[in-house]
């Protein structure tokens, strides 16, 4: 497409893409990215980045948001000063301590009441502003895809399977005990039903140049063009 290039950058999204013309319009495709808790998600939306995709990390996103002053103020209203730094930054392990604790899914409901509607406002608009500069092709990295409706807003759904030994190896990695990684997990549907659910299943079982291979041959499936 002919045109000059601008640089879009949203919290947790950049891209480059072509200004809008008004001789054509390109339809933004907008692909959901489910799996396991540390089942190599990242890697996938590494790759598709490179691919020229945007990759919308809600995780990006929700850290952002938990910085607004108004969610700090509930935040420390609701747990004490405790919560935050001397810099008044929510203390992300201070967080996880009480939400994922043996006694609390009542204060992750509250948290996730709090940030998800904030989150999913942001992310629609990145959507928004993606599509009026003409982008190919965004990845939606939302960990409650389904739990939260989120794949209603996608043309499709891909899962990265991956065996659960190889999971708990990169939980560990992350500081977590298979406590841990068993309690967040309860928080989202089981493996069996997200893979169910999805449009297409990813398996990274083997290393990284497998797992492109399968990537390259699902992006030529979707015959995403210039």
């Amino acid at each position: 497409m002919q045109g000059y290039t601008v640089f879009v950058t949203t919290l947790g999204a950049k891209a480059h893409a072509p200004v809008a013309n008004k001789h054509r319009s390109r339809k933004l495709k907008i692909i959901g990215l489910s799996g396991g808790i540390a089942s190599g998600k990242s890697a996938v939306a590494r790759f598709m980045e490179s691919r020229g995709a945007v990759v919308i990390d809600a995780d990006a996103i929700a850290h952002e948001v938990l910085l607004r002053p108004e969610v700090v103020g509930k935040l420390t209203d609701r747990w004490g000063s405790g919560i935050v730094d001397d810099a008044d930054r929510p203390i992300r392990s201070e967080i996880a301590k009480r939400v994922f604790g043996a006694t609390g899914s009542e204060e992750l409901n509250w948290l996730e009441a709090l940030l998800h509607p904030l989150v999913r406002t942001k992310i629609e608009n990145v959507l928004e502003q993606l599509r009026v500069v003409e982008t190919r092709v965004a990845i939606l990295d939302v960990p409650l895809l389904f739990e939260r409706n989120w794949q209603k807003l996608c043309d499709c759904v891909i899962f990265v399977d991956a065996p659960l030994d190889q999971r708990r190896a990169r939980a560990a990695e992350r500081g977590w005990d298979a406590g841990e990684l068993k309690r967040r997990e309860a928080r989202q549907w089981d493996v069996e039903r997200k893979q169910a659910a999805a449009d297409r299943v990813i398996e990274n079982h083997a290393d990284l140049t497998t797992l492109h291979a399968t990537l390259t041959k699902c992006w030529d499936d979707w015959n995403i063009g210039d």
